[in-house]
C-alpha cells in the first residue's frame, strides 16, 4: 500500500539545502528524516514530561500517604489520651467505691461488734438466773429434806384431828 502524499513548500536557508541534498540525497528524504527525528523528539519530551509528572504525582502521593499516616497518629494519639482520661476516671470511680466499701465494712464490724457485747451480757444474765435458780432449788431442797426430817417424828398438832 502506497501511503498518502502531500506537498510540502518551504523556504529554507541555501546552507542548509546544499548539505541536506550531500548527506541525504534529495531533499524530500532529508525532510522526512527531520521530521521524524522532530516528532521522535517532542514525544521524548513528552515522555520526559509524563515521567516528571508520574514523579510529581508520586511525591504527591508519598506526601499524601505521609499525611494519611500522621494524621492516623494523631487520631491515635488522641484516642489513647482518651483512654488514658477514661482510665484516670475509672480509677477515681473505684478509689470512692472502695472508700465507701471500707466504710460499709467498718460500720458492719462496728454493729458485729455491739452483737457480741449484748451476747456477752445476755450470757451473764443467763448465768446469773441458772445460778439463782439452782440456789432456789437447793433451798426447796433443804426444806423439802427438813420437812422430811421433822416429819416422822414430830407430834401433830391437836386441831388435825378434828
Amino acid at each position: 500500500m502506497l501511503q498518502e502524499k502531500i506537498h510540502v513548500g518551504a523556504r529554507v536557508p541555501k546552507d542548509f539545502v546544499d548539505i541536506c541534498i550531500q548527506k541525504y540525497g534529495n531533499m524530500t528524504n532529508a525532510i522526512n528524516i527531520a521530521l521524524e527525528l522532530l516528532l521522535n523528539h517532542d514525544e521524548n519530551k513528552t515522555d520526559e514530561r509524563c515521567q516528571q509528572n508520574e514523579n510529581i504525582c508520586q511525591q504527591t502521593e508519598n506526601i499524601r500517604q505521609q499525611n494519611e499516616n500522621s494524621i492516623d497518629l494523631l487520631e491515635l494519639k488522641i484516642r489513647m489520651e482518651e483512654k488514658d482520661i477514661r482510665t484516670k476516671e475509672f480509677y477515681e470511680q473505684i478509689k470512692i467505691k472502695d472508700g465507701l466499701q471500707e466504710s460499709r465494712i467498718k460500720d458492719l464490724l462496728d454493729q458485729l461488734l455491739v452483737k457480741d457485747q449484748q451476747l456477752e451480757k445476755k450470757d451473764m444474765q443467763i448465768e446469773n438466773l441458772t445460778n439463782a435458780m439452782q440456789s432456789q432449788a437447793i433451798n426447796i431442797h433443804d426444806m423439802l429434806n427438813q420437812k422430811t426430817i421433822e416429819a416422822p417424828g414430830a407430834k401433830q398438832p391437836w386441831w388435825r384431828f378434828w
